[in-house]
């Protein structure tokens, strides 16, 4: 090897080296100066045995393997990237757990997203969180109910706030705070703390967020270029042919066991729902309430429990305006759709996707047209 070439290698390490050395500086100083939230933690903060989201906050969430970000707004809310809420508009709340949220989808592709880009004439505020249930709901409502004055709610009440309501979720005695009882649930669907196994693992954390944010979009493209070239449209309807059975959903269709009381856990979901109806006589909004059907509901029935009509009856009693049932409209897509499960909910789960959330909103929009 010349001395010539010798010298050119040198100069390129040399180069390379110093490449890297600017970047980490840089990343270091955008890391502690300019962005202001980890990106990967997520926007969860726990209060004691109460967990919601941190207020002004963006970052990543990852739910069945798809990542997508969380923003927040001053209230502690999930919000799209431009949102411009007006106090000459009305205001409208929406309510419920992780369906509301839209976990695992950008919020642009949630049925509220979707409503706010269209309605661009309301404020919607969105006041759910995964594993909430209706303790929680009246909690938040109240919070937020004298400040923002709603003309209407809309509580998407799902399967999973009957046992919730009743084995989850309590109200503190002392500061009207909701905590969970069981503490070793406090978030069954996203991790909501982020522990560091050394002092490297915390410097790294602080100060590399720029490598990990260019490293968590570089293996998204990678993994969606592998997935379009050598996954088949065969293979993708294969993965979600058999709709899968959860515990919370065989109440519909099985007995539960002994160890669970369905006329204590139907009382208590009833009464909390009146309780949040006990509240339009002092501050006047209309209430809604909103049922959405899991696969395995669709597949297996409702002979043993019917949750339909179970929220049907509870809107009479609860003097909501109106019963928003999802069942129809999802019962239609799957008699229409060989592949309605891949179609309309994440994979082999009984959240909606992208898809399924257009559903819900073409059946919630019909409320902005009268």
């Amino acid at each position: 090897m010349t001395i010539k070439i010798k010298k050119k290698i040198s100069i390129i390490s040399l180069s390379a080296a110093i490449t890297l050395i600017l970047f980490f500086i840089t990343d270091i100083f955008f890391s502690n100066f300019i962005s202001k939230n980890d990106y990967f933690a997520a926007c969860y903060q726990r209060d004691e045995d109460f967990y919601f989201l941190k207020s002004n906050c963006e970052a990543y969430e990852k739910y069945a393997s798809n990542n997508y970000k969380i923003i927040t707004n001053n209230f502690g809310m999930r919000v799209s990237e431009k949102n411009t809420n007006n106090k000459n508009k009305k205001n409208y709340f929406f309510v419920g757990d992780s369906q509301v949220y839209g976990i695992g989808l950008e919020y642009k592709d949630t049925f509220v997203g979707i409503l706010e880009k269209n309605y661009e004439e309301y404020n919607f505020y969105n006041l759910a969180l995964p594993s909430y249930s209706p303790t929680v709901y009246y909690y938040k409502i109240n919070k937020f109910i004298e400040l923002l004055k709603p003309e209407k709610i809309f509580i998407l009440i799902d399967l999973t706030d009957i046992y919730d309501e009743t084995y989850r979720w309590k109200i503190s005695n002392t500061n009207g705070t909701p905590y969970l009882i069981d503490k070793k649930k406090k978030n069954n669907e996203i991790s909501l703390d982020k522990t560091f196994s050394s002092k490297i693992d915390k410097f790294k954390d602080k100060n590399f967020k720029g490598t990990k944010i260019i490293s968590f979009h570089l293996r998204e493209s990678l993994r969606a270029l592998k997935r379009k070239i050598f996954v088949s449209k065969k293979e993708k309807i294969n993965l979600q042919k058999k709709v899968q059975k959860t515990e919370v959903g065989k109440i519909t269709y099985q007995k539960l066991p002994i160890d669970r009381d369905i006329n204590l856990m139907k009382l208590n979901l009833e009464n909390k729902i009146i309780e949040i109806s006990n509240l339009k006589e002092k501050h006047n909004f209309d209430l809604y309430l909103i049922t959405l059907p899991y696969p395995e509901t669709l597949e297996y029935g409702q002979n043993e429990f019917n949750w339909e009509n179970f929220i049907f009856d509870l809107c009479k009693k609860s003097s909501c305006e109106k019963h928003i049932s999802l069942f129809p409209v999802f019962s239609k897509a799957k008699t229409k759709e060989d592949n309605w499960l891949n179609k309309y909910f994440i994979n082999n789960d009984f959240h909606p996707n992208k898809n399924g959330h257009y559903l819900i909103y073409n059946e919630i929009k019909k409320i902005f047209k009268n």
